[in-house]
């Protein structure tokens, strides 16, 4: 999706734009053109925001901050008494030349609270694990 909003529809729009032009009209042509606009800035944004995000396991809670602001917290202490597989999950995205990429969730139930981690390597999945004493 990133690359086809990033990537393959403002180079075709270079083509699209003027064939819906001459042959469709230029109101529609237009449209086309506003729209190709909004998914690029949509895309843009979305990539920002994304990189903005990090992610910190205290010894108190876990954190998820968004341009220097706490987005989301789940305290540890609440997760302590409970089975691992209530509250954690980790699922592989996607391989990379040096391993795997994981995606870790940790779920709190009771407050309904979802803080999902993105583009975690292997081995600081095996340290995330021994932290959490999983």
């Amino acid at each position: 999706m990133i690359f086809y909003c990033g990537v393959c529809l403002p180079l075709s729009s270079v083509f699209i734009i003027p064939f819906i032009a001459a042959y469709i009209g230029e109101t529609i042509a237009s449209g086309y053109a506003l729209f190709s606009l909004m998914i690029l800035l949509y895309t843009v944004a979305r990539y920002i925001n994304i990189r903005r995000t990090q992610y910190y396991l205290t010894t108190n809670r876990i954190i998820e901050t968004r341009g220097g602001r706490i987005v989301e917290e789940i305290s540890r202490e609440s997760l302590r008494e409970r089975n691992p597989r209530e509250f954690f999950q980790a699922k592989e995205d996607y391989g990379s030349g040096g391993g795997a990429i994981y995606r870790i969730r940790f779920y709190n139930i009771e407050l309904g609270k979802l803080i999902e981690f993105h583009g975690i390597r292997d081995w600081d999945l095996e340290k995330i694990r021994k932290i959490m004493q999983l």
